[in-house]
């Protein structure tokens, strides 16, 4: 098959330049010709082309199949990173005592729906600030030294108080002073509950 392909596109390009040679003469020449050779009559006058290696081959096949997935949907499109159960979690546990607050604060001033959605915006992106702190501070490893507990007990309470304290300011500007108040000792007593759940996780490694 590999070589009946080489004698037929030797042929083509040998009843091409027999093609052009023939208009060449007929035009300096005047000579009539009054049909045009065949592809295996112009074969006959050019040189047999040898065979490609099979290097060359196999370069050329690679060079293919790296342009065929180049070509495929999403083929440069780097992967997104999943959500992990944490981050789902997380999220789980701020919407959660979020709700706590609303249902508590609903008989005194309730908050509407536009209110709701910016809190817990705000709140889901200070604890994600949050998160990212207790991992590097090396909180979340299995196993701690003495002073690698010291560095985390220390580094985790501040950006607990810092989560908090940001999301109160942002809160702040949303809510009524009613509101305010009520979501303020909501969230001191919620602070010292967390405060008191990382001792016990840091100290436990």
């Amino acid at each position: 098959m590999k070589q009946f392909i080489e004698i037929a596109g030797a042929a083509s390009i040998g009843f091409v330049l027999a093609t052009l040679y023939l208009q060449h003469e007929r035009t300096s020449v005047g000579t009539q010709v009054e049909s045009v050779p065949s592809p295996t009559m112009a074969a006959e006058h050019v040189p047999s082309v040898p065979p490609l290696s099979s290097g060359v081959i196999a370069s050329h096949q690679k060079s293919a199949a790296a342009t065929q997935r180049s070509k495929r949907p999403g083929a440069n499109v780097a992967p997104t990173a999943p959500s992990t159960q944490a981050d789902d979690l997380s999220r789980l546990i701020e919407v959660r005592e979020l709700d706590e607050y609303f249902g508590g604060v609903a008989n005194i001033s309730p908050l509407n729906a536009e209110q709701k959605k910016a809190l817990l915006e705000s709140k889901l992106r200070h604890k994600r600030q949050f998160d990212l702190t207790l991992n590097d501070s090396g909180a979340t490893r299995n196993s701690l030294s003495t002073s690698e507990r010291e560095h985390a007990q220390v580094t985790t309470t501040r950006a607990l108080r810092d989560f908090h304290n940001d999301f109160l300011i942002d809160a702040k500007a949303l809510l009524t002073e009613q509101q305010y108040t009520a979501l303020a000792d909501f969230e001191a007593t919620e602070l010292k509950r967390r405060i008191i759940e990382l001792e016990v996780q840091i100290n436990s490694k």
